[in-house]
């Protein structure tokens, strides 16, 4: 089995939390989980004390828009960003529903909590979630440059306009 980030190196078992046994590459440190090893994973949670095993880390987005190709199929893996506070994607096979983790990035999702919710991260209403999330960001720049100082003073009003019960009124009393 051959990194899908490296192509050439090989992939060796690793347990990374306890009762989690994933291929780690020696090259790049990016990790293979297994679909059918994440369900034993997941099935065993409640008899488990968990521990990861890892010291200190640090995380670096490195993903990089090259195809990766499955390790266990051999199909190509599609990138799902995580979101909810998470800078990164995860590479995805939609037909053996194996991941690809690059370096450290479990680490992450485990700091994060989201270590047994992975395949969440891969259904509509997650993405539909991340989505919504973006732009809400990207127009929060766009306010932020347009009204500069005064957006402060705006969103307050906003939060209490929308805590009136006659909020129409009052909206219409500011465009007469």
């Amino acid at each position: 089995m051959y990194c899908p980030n490296c192509e050439s190196a090989t992939l060796s078992e690793k347990e990374i939390i306890t009762g989690l046994l994933v291929k780690e590459c020696s090259r790049c440190h990016g990790q293979w989980i297994s679909s059918s090893k994440y369900e034993v994973y997941l099935n065993r949670r409640d008899e488990r004390s968990e521990k990861l095993m890892y010291n200190e880390f640090s995380h670096e987005n490195g993903d990089s828009l090259k195809g990766k190709i499955c390790p266990d199929c051999g199909h190509i893996l599609v990138k799902f960003k995580v979101g909810h506070g998470i800078d990164f994607y995860l590479d995805h096979c939609l037909r053996c529903n194996g991941i690809w983790m690059d370096a450290n990035e479990f680490k992450v999702l485990y700091s994060h909590g989201l270590h047994d919710e992975l395949n969440k991260v891969f259904t509509t209403q997650w993405q539909k979630k991340v989505r919504k999330d973006a732009h809400q960001a990207a127009m929060e720049l766009v306010y932020r440059e347009k009204f500069g100082a005064k957006y402060e003073i705006l969103k307050d009003l906003r939060e209490w306009m929308q805590q009136q019960k006659n909020r129409s009124i009052v909206i219409a009393y500011l465009n007469d």
